[in-house]
């Protein structure tokens, strides 16, 4: 390696282009149906982008952290070449994620095959004192009906991050470990989840403090639980009328 490729790799912005390319990169693969896991690469950003945009004091705090951490975003590509578990160190910027993503889900839910032995014993369920059998029937654990309970998310139709950083149970809006199911859970849970976390991560700290975002929808646009980017399905759940 000659010493002009030497110096030109230390330098940041090289650096911060190399970043934005395997965001390009992430970008391209996300809309092959190869991809295990695109859905969860483009659809949240999508959703981000429009709930921060109704809630700029959620804005204002996401941006304040990214800032406190990385100094700016011509630093922040810099930084995550460098040392790229910086992005384990962001909880605001995950709690949105996670709010996002439970407010829009790409995935509805998942199938499982009844069992005997294994009846649905839920409180509700059980209001006239029988046990419901699942087998021999497919029973789908609808994610988006316990992501949108009140019983579950208090205020579930909007959108509060912080409900992910309470302290615990006696907290109004403390959520259960297993409420959050965006990614499903036990064996249905998304191997890609990781992954898909760090990248979603990468484009909005690469993103939010450098563009602004609203909604471009017409007037006349229907609302579905008072909002516009309702979602429709098309195999998984995606905006309606596209992106903004």
């Amino acid at each position: 390696m000659d010493a002009n490729l030497s110096d030109q790799i230390e330098n940041s912005h090289f650096r911060r282009s190399r970043l934005l390319r395997q965001y390009d990169m992430c970008e391209s693969e996300a809309t092959s149906p190869r991809s295990a896991i695109s859905v969860y690469k483009l659809t949240p950003r999508k959703h981000i982008y429009y709930v921060l945009s109704l809630y700029p004091d959620a804005l204002r705090r996401v941006r304040a952290e990214h800032d406190q951490k990385f100094g700016g975003v011509s630093k922040a590509a810099e930084m995550l070449c460098s040392d790229p578990t910086l992005v384990n160190d962001l909880p605001y910027t995950l709690a949105v994620i996670m709010e996002s993503l439970r407010l829009f889900p790409p995935i509805g839910g998942s199938y499982r095959s009844g069992r005997v032995g294994q009846p649905l014993c839920c409180v509700h369920l059980k209001a006239d004192g029988r046990d419901w059998p699942t087998y021999p029937f497919a029973c789908f654990i609808n994610d988006y009906a316990i992501m949108h309970h009140e019983d579950v998310f208090k205020d579930h139709e909007l959108f509060i991050p912080e409900r992910y950083l309470t302290k615990g149970p006696s907290d109004p809006y403390f959520v259960s470990p297993n409420a959050w199911r965006a990614f499903e859970k036990g064996p249905r849970d998304c191997i890609g989840k990781a992954m898909a976390l760090i990248q979603i991560k990468i484009i909005i700290i690469l993103t939010l403090s450098s563009f602004d975002f609203r909604e471009m929808y017409a007037d006349d646009t229907p609302l579905v639980n008072g909002h516009k980017m309702y979602q429709t399905l098309h195999v998984t759940a995606k905006p309606s009328q596209g992106c903004l």
